[in-house]
């Protein structure tokens, strides 16, 4: 008995337009302390995100780290063009991590990642 899907009767994914697809803007960040892990910052981002906006709306986000860009004291959050200033509210209330106070700086925020690398 043949199968119903050969291989070449499988259809292809067709990639999704840019007009769309949903719109990203980058946030640059300084974390004004010494040194902090990207873990635990990426840690208490997400936690007091839920517990401010919820599980449900705050998946809305799209909220992510750009590891590559991630050095030292600067952080690059990438996240969903509707939600910037959510995202910059809520890191106001960030204030320690782990003991250790800490005051965070936004530098920029853009549209591209070529513009936030220079």
């Amino acid at each position: 008995m043949d199968n119903a899907w050969s291989k070449s009767d499988k259809m292809k994914l067709k990639i999704l337009p840019s007009s769309l697809r949903e719109k990203k803007r980058y946030i640059k960040i300084e974390v004004l302390e010494e040194k902090i892990d990207l873990n635990e910052f990426e840690k208490k981002i997400k936690e007091i995100g839920r517990k401010i906006f919820g599980e449900f709306y705050f998946g809305d986000f799209s909220l992510k780290f750009v590891k590559n860009l991630c050095k030292n004291k600067f952080f690059v959050l990438r996240c969903s063009h509707l939600f910037v200033q959510h995202i910059l509210f809520l890191l106001g209330f960030i204030e320690e991590i782990n003991g250790k106070k800490i005051i965070i700086k936004v530098h920029k925020i853009s549209g591209t990642l070529k513009s936030i690398k220079s």
